[in-house]
């Protein structure tokens, strides 16, 4: 069996008897949640602690 192959511009290793998507996050995506996004976390981190976590 090979340890890795492409399939439909998705690359799988394998592990074990199994092949597992090779995906990854990007990096260079900067997001900018701007003035009420920060102010809906505060309020979620102060009277929501359990969703927040």
């Amino acid at each position: 069996m090979k340890e890795k192959i492409i399939e439909n511009g998705i690359e799988y290793v394998r592990n074990g008897d199994y092949y597992i998507p090779n995906l990854t996050v990007p990096d260079d995506k900067v997001y900018n949640i701007g003035k009420y996004g920060r102010l809906h976390a505060k309020f979620i981190k102060e009277n929501r602690p359990c969703f927040y976590s």
